[in-house]
């Protein structure tokens, strides 16, 4: 019976960042491998994976922050708008309704960009060390 390291197998570990990119990363078992070695590999391999979902969560709920304010952006033109038409007494039925319906929207889309700033700041956290 040889002494010598041969390759007993194989793993991977992946996944998912966006709907279009994805991150895998093989590792290697040996025959001289203990559980514990296996285990601190397996472990790295997978800490290093999710540090790089983090990373690529940080981009996307940036992305979350630019579509909130745009949104909001867009909702306080199209209240002017419609006030301006108010004070015509020109707005039809359904410009009353979104008329009514922009405070709770505005307060929507603070919500999605406060929850959005919120994730950014644990991630970046965590991204430190410091989570």
């Amino acid at each position: 019976m040889s002494d010598e390291r041969a390759l007993a197998g194989s793993f991977v570990v992946s996944v998912a960042l966006t709907d279009k990119r994805n991150l895998q990363m093989t590792g290697y078992v040996y025959s001289d491998d203990t559980p514990d070695e296996l285990n601190h590999r397996l472990d790295w391999f997978q800490d290093t994976i999710s540090r790089q979902l983090v990373r690529s969560d940080l981009t996307a709920k940036e992305a979350e922050i630019a579509q909130s304010d745009a949104a909001i952006g867009e909702l306080a033109e199209h209240f002017d708008i419609l006030q301006s038409k108010k004070k015509k007494g020109s707005l039809s039925s359904q410009e009353k309704s979104n008329l009514d319906q922009y405070e709770g929207s505005v307060r929507h889309w603070m919500k999605k960009k406060e929850s959005a700033q919120a994730a950014i700041a644990a991630a970046k956290l965590k991204l430190n060390g410091a989570a």
